[in-house]
C-alpha cells in the first residue's frame, strides 16, 4: 500500500512540475497535440476538403515545432504564413501577407 502511495506521489509531483513550467508542459504534450491535429487533417482530406486539410496540416506542423522548440511566438507567425500559403494553393496566385 505504501508503494502505491509513493508511486501516486511521484506521478502527481511530476505533473505539478510540468504545469509549473508552461513551456516545458507544452513541449511534453506537443506530440499528442500534433497527432490529434493530423488525424483531423486526414478526416478533412477524406471528406474532400483540400483547403481545410492544408490549413490543419500547417497548424499541426507549426504548433509542433513551436512547442518542441519552445518558441511561443511561432504560432502567431504561422498565421501569416498560413494565409500566404492558402492564397497560393487556392489559385496559384502570388502570396499576399494581408
Amino acid at each position: 500500500m505504501a508503494l502505491l502511495g509513493f508511486i501516486a506521489y511521484l506521478v502527481i509531483a511530476r505533473e505539478r512540475g510540468l504545469r509549473a513550467d508552461s513551456l516545458g508542459y507544452k513541449a511534453s504534450r506537443a506530440n499528442s497535440v500534433a497527432t490529434k491535429r493530423l488525424r483531423t487533417a486526414r478526416k478533412l482530406l477524406e471528406a474532400g476538403e483540400r483547403d481545410a486539410f492544408y490549413e490543419e496540416t500547417l497548424r499541426a506542423l507549426w504548433g509542433y515545432l513551436g512547442d518542441k522548440l519552445r518558441l511561443p511566438g511561432l504560432r502567431a507567425q504561422s498565421s501569416l504564413g498560413l494565409r500566404a500559403l492558402t492564397l497560393t494553393w487556392s489559385g496559384w496566385k502570388r502570396p499576399s501577407l494581408v
